[in-house]
């Protein structure tokens, strides 16, 4: 276990993303200097692929923050205020996936506010990572405290495997996220394939490696198909909000496996839920 490592205020662009692999498709590199707005219509951010959801009630906005690492002083607020329901996100960001994505990387810059109040479950989500079986088949990251650190969650029920259904708790090292600071998530993840359980899921925190699981198995489905934050308080326990509390996102870069011979070049995403 390890505290925080020092991350400069101001990172230099070389140094933003240390853990994307050479030679990967960018997809999206976005800051979130695009204007939000309260709709639930997937209305895009600019020409960035996300798409904006579940926000009638204004709870995902545009606002600026001086500290922000990368794309200051534009940042995306999630804000949960008193009285917010456990199993409810406050809006939901969504960027769709080119067909064939077998390995995918996406980086964020993400803080949460201090203080933040845990659901009673532990389980506080920040981002998802879909397969087109939707609901049987998915990957989510949560903050959890005790200490507050970063966990995968394991839904790939469909495609089942030894992991499928497990809570992956960091197995290399835990950073212990300090609340009220940034802090720079990476994630990389690789489609199985055939049979085998042989499926990757990797993820950093301020640059160090938390979590390497080499056992997963997804359904064999065509590959990753969108990602979102859709950061859920708790598992639906009862739970309401009793202060005020945050997360705020930075900046987001996306990328994926290098394109074969024929394969069509990345579009924007689709305006369609899954």
């Amino acid at each position: 276990m390890t505290g925080t490592p020092a991350i400069p205020t101001k990172e230099s662009p070389d140094s933003v993303w240390p853990n994307e692999p050479a030679g990967f498709t960018l997809l999206s590199d976005f800051g979130f200097s695009a204007p939000v707005t309260p709709t639930d219509r997937g209305d895009p951010l600019g020409t960035s692929g996300w798409r904006v959801w579940r926000n009638t009630g204004a709870r995902g906005m545009r606002t600026t923050d001086s500290t922000a690492p990368v794309s200051a002083p534009a940042v995306f607020q999630f804000l949960y205020p008193i009285g917010f329901p456990s199993g409810l996100d406050p809006a939901m960001l969504e960027f769709r996936l080119p067909p064939g994505t077998s390995e995918l990387y996406w980086g964020f810059w993400w803080k949460p506010s201090n203080p933040f109040e845990s659901d009673p479950s532990g389980v506080n989500k920040i981002a998802f990572i879909w397969t087109p079986s939707g609901a049987t088949d998915l990957l989510y990251f949560d903050l959890s405290p005790g200490p507050w650190r970063i966990r995968a969650m394991d839904d790939l029920m469909a495609g089942g495997g030894p992991d499928a259904g497990r809570r992956d708790e960091p197995n290399v090292t835990t950073v212990v996220v300090t609340l009220g600071q940034w802090h720079r998530i990476e994630i990389y993840v690789k489609y199985s394939t055939g049979t085998n359980a042989n499926g990757i899921l990797k993820w950093w925190v301020n640059g160090v490696l938390n979590g390497n699981y080499t056992n997963l198995k997804m359904v064999q489905d065509g590959g990753f198909d969108h990602l979102q934050f859709a950061p859920t308080y708790g598992g639906n326990t009862g739970a309401v909000k009793t202060e005020n509390d945050s997360y705020w996102i930075d900046h987001t870069r996306v990328s994926r496996q290098p394109r074969s011979g024929g394969e069509p070049s990345p579009g924007s995403g689709s305006a369609d839920r899954p």
